[in-house]
């Protein structure tokens, strides 16, 4: 029925969107190590690139716990037919939420303005992926946020 159509979109967009704007409670953590971490690679501990590296081997499993999680609530809570699919879209997304947190904890100079920034964004991205506007309504010079924001791509 055209309710559960709907039933379905909208929890697919509060998964999306709710996992995702979380994503910001990484960045107090690595703006408070930034300190060390740069102490460590002026004396030549490791190279900043193994820090990212590492970075990257330690959130994935987080975020292949939380999308097997919530895949194995939704899935069967909704009927969704592909959960492999689910589960890929889920980890996609919060992979790529992780990094963008990463990289502005990097830029910014205090953990607060990196969480009001990435805060923003992200709302901006949820309110221009599609479902709360339909693209065709966006005014001329805000279509490219579209293709920009990666809920786009998670939603769809």
């Amino acid at each position: 029925t055209y309710a559960s159509i709907q039933s379905r979109i909208a929890i697919s967009f509060y998964c999306v969107a709710f996992f995702i704007f979380m994503s910001v409670a990484v960045l107090p953590f690595t703006v408070m190590e930034r300190g060390i971490v740069e102490k460590e690679v002026r004396n030549s501990y490791y190279h900043p690139v193994l820090y990212q590296v590492a970075q990257i081997f330690c959130s994935v499993p987080g975020a292949a716990l939380l999308a097997f999680l919530t895949t194995v609530i939704i899935v069967p809570m909704t009927g969704l037919r592909d959960p492999l699919m689910y589960f890929c879209n889920m980890f996609l997304a919060l992979v790529c939420a992780e990094a963008l947190a990463q990289l502005f904890s990097h830029i910014v100079p205090h953990f607060i303005i990196g969480v009001a920034l990435v805060a923003g964004l992200y709302g901006f991205f949820m309110l221009l992926q599609g479902f709360m506007l339909v693209p065709s309504e966006f005014p001329g010079w805000l279509r490219w946020t579209y293709n920009i924001a990666f809920h786009t791509y998670s939603w769809r």
